[in-house]
């Protein structure tokens, strides 16, 4: 079997297809450029969230550390400066003094209520407005709970009045956030560049199993030729120069297979033309003979009239079995060298071809549609090699099926606009309203013969099934190549 399945020409190749594999069965899953990717990129984040959070939590306790070291440092102030007032003289003056002088220390501000109309002399400004720089939900998030603190203000033995001290963490936690925004926007910039540099060396790295992939799918499409680029990366060194020595072989042995079997059709066609002029010249001279002889007899029967009926039923009985040795021979001359394809050319020969299944198979409606003016007559080798590809199409339609109608359609194609440089090509085509290919349906050794010989042209086949369910094989043979006008 191994040994057969080198027969196959590429245009048979792209009709091959791999073993699914079941999807029950096989789970699925991320492709490793995904995976080289996303990975470190979630360890990445994780590890910007974590330092983050850590950022946070220090944030927190630097925040209360500053807010107790500045209430406790206002209170000694306070209570330093209402310490120096000796009498109610001095008492405004050293409120005066207290209220600019605590101004100079942060994260606390300080009230001061008189006795009597309590009079506010301080002011308690706004914890959070939104004018500031910092949003309201990290301002909850790192500030500590409201402190305050309040003594009366003793002189001379009579109480005054009354201070209040209440922290405010406001420009303590503007910092944070404004060192938090530049350092996390300096994560987040490497990050990014650390992901993308990521994905650039995971894209590089992984190129050559692209390049391996790309590769085998052109083998699978039957392009030989293939050769991958040098890869750079040590573990894939060895496979990519292993490809490439797996292509050249299979290469080597496709065109060693080809060149066997063009030599072997060459040699089978030599050998029907051979075998075609010697029933040609020694069947028909010696059958020729014969008859001549026999009618020599009927001439001498008629001379003796006593002998000239048993002769003469002889004789008949000897023409009779001329006349069917001659048929057989002409049919034998017809399989193997169809005489009407080197006087009349390829147009007369599948003409004659087609006529002959229609008397042969009356039931079935045989076409030839041409136009005898627009077709190019191909040299002598082509027209052989295209009369046996239409000939065995038109066998296995007879033999498997099962059509009421077959048309044979043969027409030259003009050179495409959109690519100048291509060549003309003859177009044949065979179609039925058959049966079409079964589920199970393997290319048999007619195909593949018909596959080799239109390789041989340099031309293109196709084995499609029509819109009714038939089939049919497209054949296109481009005209520059082996043609000629006759």
């Amino acid at each position: 079997m191994n040994g057969y399945r080198l027969l196959i020409s590429r245009d048979n190749i792209a009709r091959i297809k791999p073993l699914q594999p079941a999807r029950h069965i096989m789970p699925r899953r991320f492709s490793l450029r995904a995976q080289l990717v996303l990975i470190p990129t979630l360890v990445l984040l994780l590890a910007l969230g974590a330092a983050i959070a850590a950022t946070l939590s220090a944030a927190q306790d630097r925040i209360d550390d500053e807010v107790r070291s500045s209430m406790e440092l206002g209170k000694r102030f306070a209570q330093a400066v209402i310490s120096q007032i000796d009498d109610e003289a001095e008492f405004e003056v050293g409120l005066r003094t207290l209220e600019s002088e605590f101004a100079q220390i942060r994260h606390a501000h300080l009230v001061v209520l008189r006795k009597g109309d309590m009079i506010r002399s301080g002011y308690l400004p706004a914890m959070w407005d939104e004018t500031s720089d910092v949003p309201l939900w990290f301002y909850d998030l790192v500030s500590p709970p409201l402190q305050a603190e309040w003594f009366p203000i003793v002189v001379g033995g009579r109480t005054l009045g009354y201070t209040f001290m209440i922290s405010n963490p406001l420009d303590e936690v503007t910092e944070i956030w404004e060192e938090l925004s530049f350092l996390a926007a300096l994560l987040v910039g490497l990050s990014l560049l650390i992901i993308f540099l990521l994905y650039w060396a995971v894209r590089r790295a992984l190129k050559p199993l692209d390049d391996l992939a790309h590769g085998f799918d052109a083998l699978e499409q039957g392009q030989l030729d293939t050769v991958l680029p040098p890869i750079r990366l040590a573990e894939l060194e060895k496979i990519g120069l292993q490809f490439n020595s797996l292509a050249a072989r299979l290469k080597q042995t496709a065109d060693d297979n080809h060149l066997l079997i063009d030599r072997l059709m060459w040699l089978q066609e030599a050998e029907r033309k051979e075998l075609a002029r010697e029933l040609h010249d020694s069947f028909g001279p010696t059958l020729f003979g014969i008859r001549t002889d026999v009618a020599a007899i009927r001439r001498l029967a008629r001379q003796n009239p006593a002998l000239s009926t048993p002769i003469q039923d002889r004789t008949q009985s000897i023409s009779e079995t001329i006349d069917i040795i001659q048929k057989t021979n002409y049919r034998l001359l017809e399989q193997l060298r169809p005489l009407i394809l080197d006087e009349l050319g390829l147009f007369d020969a599948l003409e004659q071809l087609v006529a002959s299944w229609r008397e042969r198979m009356p039931e079935i409606d045989w076409q030839f549609v041409a136009s005898r003016e627009q077709v190019v007559a191909p040299e002598e080798t082509a027209a052989l090699h295209i009369y046996r590809i239409v000939q065995e199409s038109l066998t296995n339609i007879a033999r498997h099926a099962r059509a009421s109608s077959v048309i044979v359609t043969i027409a030259t194609l003009p050179r495409p606009a959109h690519t100048p440089t291509a060549l003309p090509a003859l177009r044949v085509t065979i179609a039925d309203n058959g049966i079409g290919r079964p589920e199970t349906f393997k290319m048999g050794f007619g195909l593949l013969g018909m596959a080799e010989r239109v390789r041989l042209l340099g031309g293109q086949s196709r084995l499609m099934t029509t819109e009714g369910g038939g089939t049919m094989i497209d054949l296109s043979i481009p005209i520059g190549k082996i043609w000629s006008r006759s």
